[in-house]
């Protein structure tokens, strides 16, 4: 929490480090661009979380005084689910030197566009406002055309998203909806897909396209209504297609109060991530060089 200005960012990762670091794992904790450092959050930018993954990977082995062969795992849920994802499918090209034996990229935001518009509309629908500031900072191009879209309200709204965490847009923007600030009131996401400049940039962000070199547990919500269940699928799918060793599981939650987000997408991270044979098992089977079948695993 701080007070200048006033923010509230959850520890959402207390949880996993700390039974990690029960486990006797070292445990990095990867801080991305923005929020506290300088710059704008790069917020869902493949590249950018991709980088800040593989690079804390660097770091946390300098300072432990281990070298690149330290066996290593990836681990993320939702924004870092699809960090994970991006630092798997990279790693390779990026920091072909770390060992890494496993990945869980769980409730993974692969394809950016089905995500926002997905979550435009539900209790973290100001996250939009974080890939739209990080992506606007990242590529001016897009600066004119969004401008010419939204209404000063919609502009002072991206202004105020742009120093918040989850935890504030909770508290002082749910279920915000991105038609109430555009000139034309139609979504966010509809006068993006009309904007030429945003196309390649959106594209750029697919995950999938590459292919990870060590083992990958993708997990989704069948009825998750933050991170679309289909394209996480879709995600284990194409690196399937592309050779990779895939393992996809599918959560079965039912629906608890849809829109709300915590039930439905926050509930399959603790499921799939702690449960017996869960992601936990997943990767200490990889760290322990414990033999997996070739090939991919689709439910």
């Amino acid at each position: 929490m701080t007070t200048a200005p006033f923010s509230l960012s959850a520890n959402q990762e207390a949880l996993s480090a700390n039974v990690w670091s029960a486990m006797g794992a070292r445990v990095f904790v990867t801080d991305y661009i923005g929020l506290g450092t300088p710059g704008v959050h790069t917020y869902v930018n493949r590249l950018e979380e991709a980088h800040a993954v593989l690079d804390a990977a660097r770091a946390a082995n300098a300072l432990g005084g281990s070298g690149p062969t330290t066996p290593l795992a990836l681990w993320g849920y939702s924004q870092g689910g699809g960090a994970a994802a991006a630092a798997a499918e990279l790693q390779s090209s990026y920091a072909p030197e770390l060992n890494v034996k496993g990945t869980w990229a769980g409730g993974p935001p692969a394809d950016l566009l089905t995500v926002l518009g997905q979550i435009d509309g539900n209790l973290i629908g100001g996250a939009i406002g974080f890939a739209i500031n990080g992506f606007v900072a990242g590529h001016p191009e897009l600066q004119k055309p969004l401008h010419e879209r939204i209404t000063p309200e919609g502009q002072a709204m991206l202004n105020t998203l742009s120093t918040e965490c989850i935890g504030d847009v909770i508290a002082n923007q749910p279920f915000l909806r991105t038609s109430t600030y555009t000139n034309d009131h139609k979504s966010l996401l509809d006068n993006l897909r009309d904007i030429p400049e945003a196309a390649p940039v959106f594209d750029a962000q697919r995950l999938g396209t590459l292919t990870p070199s060590s083992p990958v547990l993708v997990t989704s919500g069948r009825n998750d209504d933050t991170v679309p269940y289909e394209q996480a699928r879709q995600l284990a799918t194409d690196w399937c297609d592309r050779g990779a060793q895939v393992t996809f599981r599918t959560n079965d939650l039912p629906p608890i109060a849809p829109g709300t987000t915590i039930p439905n997408h926050f509930g399959p991270e603790l499921i799939d991530g702690y449960d017996t044979n869960g992601a936990v098992s997943y990767i200490v089977d990889r760290l322990n060089d414990t033999p997996i079948a070739e090939g991919c695993r689709v439910n």
